[in-house]
C-alpha cells in the first residue's frame, strides 16, 4: 500500500503520535479541533514541502517546540520505504527518503480535496486553473519549467505597460510572451484533453447517474477562439496600456463542465454538482496512469460537510471500487454513516 503508516511528532497539536493505515480506504473521524486536517495536512506536506493552512512552515510547529517532524512508511512495488520530513525553527526543511534507490517522483502522489475544491463547477476560474496546474506539472513536468518562463515575461511585459514603456520595449516582451505563450497554449490543451477522457470515461459509462448524461468538459484557452494570440495582443494593446496589465494568453485559460452544451452549474443542483466534482478527482488515477505515472492517493477533508444523504450514498458506493488509496476524514459519524453499509469496508479511525 502506498502508505502504510504516518509519524507526527511536534506537528501542530501531534506529539509522537503514529497513525496505521490498515485498509486501502479508510475514513478518519473526529470532533472538530481533533487533528482531522492536520493529518490531511501533513500527508500532504511529505509529498509537496508546502502546508495547505499556511505560507510558513514554521507554523506548522508546535507551540513551545523548536522542530516538528513528519514521517510515513509505505510500499513502492515489493519495497517498502521511509520518507522523514522535519524543519527546526532556525533552519531550512529537511528531507530524506530510504532508500536511496526510492525517488520523489516514483512516489504515489497525494491529491487533496478541500473546500475550495468543491467549488470547482461554480467558483472563480483561479480554482479551476490552479487544480489543473497541479495534475499538469504532475504527469508533464517539463511544462513546469515552461509555465515559469512565460509567467516571468507576463510579469515584465506587464511592468512595461504599467510604467508606460514605449511600443519597442513593449514589442520586446510581447514577443517573448508569444514564443512562450503559444507552446504553453499547446502543452495545456494536450494535458487537457488526455485528462478529459479519463473523466469521460470514469464518471459516467462506470455509472447509472442520468442527470449527468451529456457531460462534457470544454476548454477555454484564454483568448478569442477565432484569432491568434499575435492578433488579440495587439488589438487590445490600448486598453492593456490604460489598465497596466495583459488581458489575454494561457494565463487566463479555463475549463467548464457542460451538460449538454450548457454550463453544469446553471443545470445541476449543488449537491450533485459536489457529486460530479468528487467523481471527477476520483478519475485522476485514471489520467495519471494514462500518463504513466504513479498512481494517486486521494484524500478528501470533511467528506459530508457538503454532500446531502442521496449524493453521499453514491460516492460511498463508488470508493470501493477504486484500486488506488483513500483517505478521507469526517466529524463523528451522523446517522447517514452510521446506516450506510459501504463504510463496513473502510477502516474507521477514531481520533
Amino acid at each position: 500500500m502506498p502508505l502504510d503508516s504516518l509519524y507526527l511528532d511536534n506537528f501542530r497539536l501531534f506529539s509522537k503520535t503514529k497513525i496505521q493505515f490498515k485498509n486501502n480506504h479508510t475514513i478518519i473521524l473526529g470532533k472538530n479541533g481533533s487533528g482531522k486536517t492536520t493529518i490531511v495536512e501533513a500527508i500532504n506536506l511529505l509529498y509537496s514541502n508546502k502546508s495547505l493552512r499556511s505560507k510558513d512552515i514554521k507554523d506548522c510547529i508546535k507551540e513551545g517546540s523548536d522542530f516538528f517532524k513528519v514521517g510515513a512508511k509505505g510500499t513502492l512495488g515489493n519495497k517498502e520505504f521511509k520518507k522523514i520530513t522535519r524543519k527546526k525553527l532556525d533552519a531550512r526543511l529537511e528531507n530524506k527518503i530510504e532508500p536511496r534507490e526510492v525517488k520523489r517522483a516514483d512516489l504515489e502522489r497525494p491529491v487533496v480535496v478541500l473546500n475550495k475544491q468543491l467549488k470547482l463547477i461554480d467558483g472563480d476560474p483561479e480554482i479551476r486553473r490552479e487544480f489543473f496546474y497541479q495534475l499538469m506539472f504532475h504527469v508533464k513536468p517539463d511544462l513546469k519549467n515552461l509555465h515559469k518562463k512565460y509567467t516571468q515575461a507576463l510579469s515584465q511585459r506587464n511592468k512595461a505597460l504599467k510604467q508606460g514603456a514605449q511600443n519597442k520595449e513593449i514589442k520586446i516582451w510581447t514577443n517573448k510572451l508569444l514564443d512562450l505563450g503559444i507552446q504553453l497554449a499547446k502543452g495545456q490543451l494536450q494535458a487537457f484533453n488526455s485528462f478529459k477522457k479519463s473523466v469521460a470515461k470514469e464518471v459516467i459509462p462506470k455509472r447509472s447517474l442520468d442527470f449527468y448524461k451529456g457531460l462534457n468538459l470544454r476548454f477555454k484557452r484564454g483568448w478569442a477562439s477565432s484569432k491568434e494570440l499575435e492578433e488579440v495582443l495587439s488589438e487590445s494593446l490600448d486598453k492593456e496600456r490604460a489598465l497596466g496589465y495583459t488581458l489575454n494568453g494561457p494565463h487566463k485559460f479555463d475549463f467548464v463542465f457542460n451538460i449538454h452544451q450548457k454550463n453544469a452549474k446553471e443545470i445541476l443542483s449543488r449537491g450533485q454538482q459536489k457529486l460530479l466534482i468528487l467523481l471527477t478527482f476520483l478519475s485522476i488515477n485514471d489520467f495519471f496512469i494514462a500518463e504513466k505515472k504513479p498512481s494517486s492517493i486521494l484524500i478528501i477533508d470533511d467528506l459530508t460537510s457538503e454532500l446531502d444523504e442521496e449524493n453521499l450514498k453514491v460516492f460511498l458506493d463508488e470508493v470501493p471500487k477504486q484500486d488506488n488509496q483513500i483517505i478521507m476524514t469526517d466529524i463523528d459519524p451522523n446517522d447517514v454513516l452510521k446506516k450506510d453499509k459501504k463504510l463496513n469496508s473502510l477502516e474507521k479511525i477514531i481520533l
